[in-house]
């Protein structure tokens, strides 16, 4: 830990209108109070770069906070009574570069309690098929986060289904998104995932 000497805490507010900081030996990790008279900002950097700011309102930002958004461009035939993983072609957001488009998969980066969101747009569905599943894949686990059974609403075009799950999870835990159809019939499945179905998640805390 860098230790903080009497020489680091400056008040620069008489002397250039800015506030008070608290800075490491070297200037790069430090807490700030106001750039300039009367911000009402606090800043909080680490290593070069601005990791939290607390702005006059109350309101909070953590520009490094872990989180991230992919995108997938659809997938056809989603085979029967087994876990596949959904594909993800692009990214709205990745903080922190923690999800791997190469193998759909996102690496915790730090012990915490995360948000999760999987929203699958399901085509071409068939009412004989019993029941639709989404979830999660934690590490080598499943979590089920919802399902569904065609005979709500029989054969449609296209459906939509979400589900947020929140998990206390460890540095280096690895999550995906799944999906499952499970049917007691036999054949070719011809149901499919529609693009624009997506895979985000956060750290809460």
């Amino acid at each position: 830990m860098a230790r903080i000497s009497q020489q680091t805490i400056a008040d620069a507010e008489a002397a250039a209108g800015g506030g008070t900081s608290i800075t490491d030996a070297d200037d790069n990790t430090k807490i700030q109070v106001e750039e300039s008279a009367d911000e009402n900002i606090i800043r909080f950097d680490v290593a070069g770069s601005e990791a939290m700011r607390i702005n006059a309102d109350g309101s909070v930002n953590m520009a490094l906070q872990p989180s991230f958004h992919g995108v997938s461009d659809g997938q056809t035939n989603i085979g029967f009574n087994t876990y596949q993983t959904l594909t993800l072609n692009a990214e709205d957001h990745d903080v922190g570069s923690d999800l791997d488009l190469s193998n759909e998969t996102f690496t915790c980066p730090v012990d915490g309690v995360y948000m999760f969101v999987n929203q699958l747009i399901w085509s071409n569905t068939v009412s004989s098929y019993n029941y639709y599943h989404i979830g999660l894949k934690v590490n080598t686990g499943y979590e089920h986060m919802d399902f569904t059974t065609t005979s709500v609403f029989g054969a449609v075009s296209a459906f939509t289904m979400t589900g947020t799950a929140i998990l206390s999870l460890s540095s280096g835990d690895t999550v995906s998104a799944f999906m499952r159809l499970d049917t007691t019939g036999s054949g070719s499945s011809t149901v499919d995932i529609n693009s624009n179905s997506r895979f985000s998640g956060h750290l809460l805390a």
